[in-house]
């Protein structure tokens, strides 16, 4: 029996006090450390149309919003399924402590109404519950007719609700998302629920989680425990390096803390590589130093060089310009001094307490000759790096989870009763106070509507528009600015045009929803989307005649474009004296009909309203400057000659604008808010703003058309941190041993285990995600650790403990595989994957032998 090394036999008891004292420092201070929850913090934010992208959503509120939908599970829009809808939206809106900053269904969103005396007023678009079938009926009715709810917030087959939820950014999202699906669980009844954010997919993984927890534990430790009583077969040594594994990670997490480093969920991932890593080097050290006629003190101190030497190619990895991979690296890199400092603080000393037994007498072990294995390892690395070159990085929800599971559920309801799950969204930058600049937003959003390409279109327009209907009689943007003024003015402090334009008005969002099943490539929508910008900028009567048609498409109408041509032609050109004559009369009596209500502000006597009907009358009823003229006579006040004037123009526009859409038409009968919105778009021809609005900038973003090129980028940043952490891991051991060859002979099984990982996980269909992606890492890095080169003289020696604890975990990672979440499956299947390579690798490179001579 060999004695234990003296300088960790005589202070092993003062080794293992520091090592306990840092440890209880450690439970007690790391469990503060700051984690970001931010389901965006890998993006590359030195990409100039993600950190747009990024902004852009954040400055509408978009990241903390989240959705929750309800479906009615046998009839449309029942009585019990909208009490339902009101008492979670009403309890949910109640979750202010929790989070919930506010909530928004049908149930409490406000609808803009005309009262009696003609004035707008904004009361409940359900008021009242109802009790009946003719209740039911009405609120139908009252929900169809608004087009700012129908397809937003319930579908247009009255099949489903929509929740939504603004968060506090202040609070952890997925605490405030579990709250809000516990309140939807104990409330929905028989109505299905579908949650969609970055928090609830995160809880849903946590969820499948913790329900196979009991079998997940028992398939690892079965899988853990098998090749170690095979191979290892002393219970002391695998308790100490399995405890020793776990050790590091403590220290590291209250080290973490000390300077500051917050943990993301990418670089928490590091904590997967530690245990692994540990496990290896560990058993390397037992080994060396428990079996008889081994060198204890410079194996130590070449696994201790190795792992600081490993933190040093992370931490310089780190600095490079390389996408989500720098907070991983930093995290790795101090990992790594972690566990060479509890490799020389604890492992050491503890191990001078187990006594040493002799080497079992090996086997007899097929050896393989240097050309025709260099040779096939060249093969194979080319092999490999081609095919891995086709591995997929996988960011969607669709791609990352399965069409089985809560949320592939949750996006075949969304195509189901929503047209779709996946955005398209344009920036607007003007002074959209600016009648002209809202204007052309307006055209805009109509041509975008008409395109059919998207399944919904909201834009503030659209709200404008329906504002502008109530207060002057047609769906227009008003042409003055002190009456689009008295619109946003309306709309002050209203939460629920919040993500689609800013409180100072200077930016709009509008949001396009793709179709399932759209023909087009988000890349080719965005383009098409660019072009209708360019296009809303036009006016005349081309332009007039796409938006009608654009109009006619939406709503299903159709109008020959002869009959369009014609109408618009005729409304351009001078109107003849009979029609002149016709329209001042209409307008006369629409005037004369308001100076006479109880609303009007001043009520004529009958000499005024003689001169006022001269003046409309005269000139083809063109009176225009006349009012001022009266209110030089005295005949009407001075300080209404303006509004009257204003009244006098809205009404003739609102007069011929209402002509033509019935002349368009052909007196067919149509949907109402069709025919609004047509004569809103001929009212626009015929009276058109002061300007085209040529100053407003649009850009087109949205996470389908970056998602191609974030996912290249992020596989291209993998594959290339592969190669640079391989290098510079090569490259620091060389310069703390100079061994040359070994190294080289290391450096080239990192490199076969890497290809090899990469080119399974496209062969097998792993592929990677956000979650799974680091470890693809664990060849370029553990291989140098398990390689037979480093640590023992040549012919190398393998050993026994270290690949069977390298097995060991590599089966165990399969026990994720039961939670049957993808994302999980893949942090398995890639764990699994990058350890059996390293140890298939190192295995048959140990055997590669020159003949003896």
């Amino acid at each position: 029996m060999s004695q234990p090394a003296p300088r960790f036999s005589r202070a092993r008891w003062l080794w293992l006090a520091v090592a306990a004292a840092i440890s209880i420092a450690c439970a007690l201070y790391a469990p503060g450390i700051p984690f970001s929850y931010d389901p965006t913090e890998y993006f590359p934010k030195d990409n100039n149309y993600v950190r747009f992208w990024l902004d852009l959503t954040r400055r509408f509120d978009g990241l903390s919003t989240l959705i929750i939908g309800l479906e009615e599970p046998e009839q449309s829009m029942t009585a019990d399924g909208l009490g339902r809808l009101s008492r979670i939206t009403n309890r949910l809106s109640d979750l202010k402590a929790g989070g919930v900053l506010w909530a928004r269904s049908i149930v409490n969103v406000d609808s803009i109404t005309e009262t009696a005396d003609g004035s707008l007023s904004a009361e409940l678009l359900i008021p009242d519950l109802p009790g009946d079938a003719a209740g039911m009926d009405r609120i139908r009715a009252r929900v169809k007719a608004n087009t700012q709810v129908l397809g937003a917030l319930v579908s247009r087959d009255f099949r489903a609700y929509l929740i939504l939820l603004r968060t506090d950014p202040r609070k952890d999202s997925r605490e405030v998302a579990r709250l809000a699906q516990a309140v939807v669980e104990e409330e929905r009844g028989p109505m299905p629920a579908y949650y969609f954010g970055a928090p609830f997919f995160a809880n849903l993984v946590t969820s499948k989680v913790y329900d196979k927890l009991g079998w997940i534990a028992s398939i690892f430790i079965a899988f853990m425990l098998l090749p170690l009583a095979l191979r290892v077969r002393r219970l002391s040594v695998i308790a100490l390096v399995l405890f020793s594994a776990g050790l590091p990670l403590l220290w590291w997490m209250g080290l973490l803390r000390l300077l500051g480093v917050n943990l993301t969920s990418t670089s928490l991932s590091a904590a997967l590589f530690l245990p692994a890593a540990a496990a290896i080097a560990y058993a390397r050290i037992a080994e060396q130093r428990l079996v008889a006629g081994r060198g204890p003190d410079s194996t130590m101190r070449a696994i201790l060089v190795a792992l600081v030497a490993i933190a040093g190619a992370s931490l310089l990895a780190s600095r490079a310009s390389i996408p989500y991979l720098s907070q991983f690296c930093v995290a790795l890199g101090f990992g790594f001094l972690m566990l060479a400092a509890a490799g020389l603080l604890f492992v050491a000393p503890a191990l001078t307490f187990i006594e040493s037994r002799p080497p079992p007498q090996p086997g007899p072990a097929r050896t393989f000759r240097p050309l025709p294995a260099a040779l096939c390892a060249f093969v194979i690395l080319v092999a490999g790096a081609a095919a891995a070159s086709h591995i997929r990085f996988y960011i969607a929800p669709e791609d990352q989870f399965s069409k089985d599971d809560e949320v592939g559920r949750m996006r075949a309801f969304f195509d189901r009763r929503f047209g779709g799950n996946d955005l398209i969204q344009v920036s607007v930058t003007a002074d959209l106070r600016n009648p002209a600049a809202a204007a052309r937003l307006m055209r805009f959003t109509d041509l975008a509507d008409g395109s059919r390409l998207f399944s919904d279109v909201r834009s503030i327009a659209q709200v404008l528009g329906f504002l502008g209907h109530g207060f002057g009689g047609v769906h227009r943007i008003p042409p003055s600015r002190e009456a689009l003024g008295n619109l946003w003015f309306f709309l002050e402090g209203s939460s629920d045009v919040r993500s689609l334009v800013l409180d100072d008005r200077k930016e709009a969002m509008v949001i396009m929803r793709i179709p399932d099943g759209a023909t087009l490539r988000p890349g080719q929508l965005a383009d098409a989307v660019r072009e209708m910008a360019k296009t809303s900028e036009q006016t005349g009567i081309q332009a007039a005649g796409r938006r009608v048609a654009a109009l006619g498409k939406t709503y299903g109408v159709e109008v020959p474009d002869d009959r369009v041509e014609r109408i618009l032609a005729a409304a351009a050109a001078p109107p003849s004296p009979g029609a002149r004559d016709a329209l001042a009369e209409t307008v006369l009596a629409r005037l004369l009909a308001y100076l006479g209500s109880p609303d009007s502000p001043w009520q004529p006597d009958g000499s005024q309203w003689s001169a006022i009907a001269s003046a409309i009358r005269e000139d083809g009823g063109e009176p225009g400057a006349r009012f001022a003229e009266l209110a030089a006579g005295g005949v009407v006040p001075a300080d209404l000659a303006e509004t009257l004037k204003v009244r006098e123009k809205d009404i003739r526009v609102a007069v011929r604008s209402a002509a033509l859409a019935e002349r368009l038409t052909d007196g067919a009968t149509v949907p109402e808010a069709y025919a609004a919105r047509l004569q809103g778009a001929l009212a626009d021809f015929i009276a058109p703003h002061p300007g085209n609005g040529s100053d407003v900038q649009f850009r087109v973003t949205g996470f389908p058309v970056l998602a191609s090129g974030i996912a290249a980028e992020f596989k291209h940043g993998i594959l290339a941190a592969a190669v640079l952490l391989l290098a510079a891991c090569a490259a620091l051991i060389f310069m703390t041993s100079m061994k040359p060859l070994p190294i080289f002979r290391a450096a080239v099984d990192a490199a076969l285990a890497t290809a090899l990982t990469f080119a399974l996980g496209w062969v097998l269909r792993v592929q990677m995600d956000s979650g799974s992606a680091t470890l693809y890492l664990l060849p370029p890095v553990l291989s140098f650790l398990a390689s037979p080169w480093l640590f023992a003289e040549d012919p190398p020696d393998r050993g026994r403990w270290a690949p069977a604890f390298a097995m060991g975990f590599s089966l165990s990672a399969l026990s994720i595989l039961v939670t049957t979440v993808l994302p999980t499956i893949r942090i398995g299947a890639a764990m699994a994957i990058g350890l059996a390579m390293i140890l298939l690798v190192t295995t048959v490179s140990s055997r590669v032998q020159a003949e003896p001579k």
